[in-house]
């Protein structure tokens, strides 16, 4: 995924391919990437979250099954995916993003998930970063990881 996101960045944003790119502009590209994507590890004690079955990315549709707007696809790469990136909006348009991200939130957050940081869409219950955020938010309370790599 990354490498394929880095080849889609490098094509859109300057026509070429990403091993044509200058080493500087490669590493900005790869590490913007990785702001949302992990690196798979080979590491048995810190595997990537979706290959835990403990990870998901996920959003809202309405009764007639239809998604609800959140303001950002899944997965875009940029600051707008941040949680809380419209908390400030003053239009109606950035004010109903904000909500179906709360919305969102609250759904999961009531069921025992926490959220990845930088993106609205992430979820987790039982991998490495759900131990984390459950031990920052509960210090008295020891947690570990229930799921390991699948």
């Amino acid at each position: 995924m990354i490498d394929h996101e880095c080849e889609r960045i490098a094509r859109e944003q300057s026509g070429q391919p990403f091993g044509s790119l200058d080493r500087h502009v490669q590493k900005g590209t790869r590490s913007g990437v990785e702001t949302f994507w992990a690196p798979a590890s080979p590491d048995a004690a810190s595997p990537p979250p979706h290959s835990t079955g403990a990870a998901l990315d996920l959003t809202l549709v309405d009764a007639h099954k239809r998604l609800l707007d959140m303001g950002t696809e899944i997965d875009e790469l940029s600051e707008r995916s941040a949680p809380n990136f419209f908390a400030a909006g003053t239009s109606e348009r950035e004010r109903h993003y904000h909500a179906n991200r709360t919305l969102l939130y609250d759904i999961m957050t009531h069921a025992g998930f926490h959220r990845l940081p930088n993106e609205w869409w992430h979820f987790s219950y039982g991998d490495q970063m759900w131990a984390l955020l459950e031990r920052l938010s509960n210090p008295d309370h020891a947690t570990s990881a229930l799921y390991g790599r699948v």
